[in-house]
Parts: structure tokens; sequence; C-alpha cells
């Protein structure tokens, strides 16, 4: 049943406004992000303004030009996502696969099919979906690898640990406390209750319920 309504009511309109509203969440969390760690209001105002901007469909590529102010604001302008040198980048790389991967369980568990996704269509991804609904929870990783690793020089196996473990972080949503895996497991239950219909809005993960392994001052 699930996997017939992904087909019959995932149409491109539908898909372009839920791209929408999930870019309006990422660049939500990651304007939080740089509020956490402090960083002047000039450029978590430049990211409300993305998140302000953000068409259907993300048509004018607002996401982009977030993460652009956003990882240049956190590492500087020098930093490159695609650089294999920067250690943190392996950090971060290894924090969205953990996630990632626990996104495909919980998809197919319910019936969802992961090729379909929302707006990455490679035909060779196994999961575009995945790829889709981790956008608003990449900031989280965002936050403690940055603050695990921002110093590190070597990419050591404690850090693969303590990033393994995130999944067992702490975070409030919808009004409870629970684990983050919790968190992704009632995230997936909430996207398919809105592509299945009816007046039903996602709630998407909020970086500020976000309380990390338990201690207060740590995050």
């Amino acid at each position: 049943k699930v996997l017939k309504l992904q087909i019959e009511n995932m149409t491109s309109e539908f898909k372009d406004v839920l791209w929408k509203k999930i870019i309006i969440h990422k660049i939500s969390n990651q304007e939080k992000v740089l509020k956490k760690l402090g960083f002047n209001d000039e450029y978590t105002n430049k990211l409300r303004e993305f998140e302000e901007n953000v068409l259907i469909g993300d048509s004018s590529n607002r996401e982009a030009h977030a993460a652009k102010v956003y990882f240049n604001t956190m590492m500087g302008t020098t930093f490159s996502r695609g650089n294999d040198n920067i250690i943190i980048n392996s950090g971060l790389d290894f924090g969205y696969t953990i996630i990632r991967s626990y996104l495909a369980r919980l998809c197919v568990g319910y019936g969802l099919n992961t090729q379909i996704g929302i707006h990455h269509k490679n035909e060779y991804n196994h999961f575009n979906l995945c790829d889709d609904l981790i956008e608003p929870v990449r900031p989280i990783v965002d936050l403690y690898v940055y603050k695990l690793m921002n110093k590190e020089k070597i990419f050591k196996a404690e850090h693969r640990h303590k990033i393994i473990n995130i999944l067992n972080h702490k975070i409030k949503y919808r009004n409870k406390e629970m684990f983050v895996c919790n968190m992704l497991e009632e995230y997936v239950q909430q996207v398919i209750a809105y592509i299945m219909g009816g007046d039903y809005e996602i709630i998407f993960p909020n970086i500020d319920d976000y309380e990390g392994e338990g201690d207060e001052n740590e995050i």
C-alpha cells in the first residue's frame, strides 16, 4: 500500500512542494548551528534570507548558496566539501553515512522504495529517497562532528566510535525526548503520512532540540 501510494501520489508538483519544505528546514537548522557556535549575526541573517526565499522545487538553488555561506563560515573560505585531505570531511562523510544507512533501513522496513526520490533522481543511486530525507538532519552531524574534530589532525578510531553513537544521542521530537534513531523512525513515519495524503504537515527535526549525549553543556 505504501509503495503504491508513493508511486501514485509523488507527482512532479508534489515533489517540488515537498522539496521546498525540506530545504527550508535544512537551511533553518544550518542557521541554528551557526548560532550555537557563536558566529556573527551577519552570517546567520544571510542564511535566514536564503531560507525565506526558497522557491517551489528550490528552483533558484538556495540550498547551494546557503551551503557555501554555512561551510565557509564554520570552516573558513578555503574549505571544500570535496577535499579528502581536510580531516573533518572524513568525519562528516562518516556521520552522514551512519544516518543515511539507518534511514535506508527504516524506509525499506516501512514499504518505501528508496530509489524513488523527491529531488535526487540518479538512476544509479539506490538511495535517492534517503539522500532527500537526510538533508534537514545533516546539521545535527555537522554540529557534533565540528565540536568533536575541528582541531584534530587525524581521523581516529575513537572518532568513528563516537560518531557511530550519534544514533543514541538524545533529541526532543514531537514534544518527546528520545534517541536520534527513534526520532528518525518517527520522521520517516511522518513522511509516509504526508505521502498518503490528507491535511498533514511533516514535523522536521529541529537542531534546537538536539541534546547530544545528554550533557546539557556539551551542545
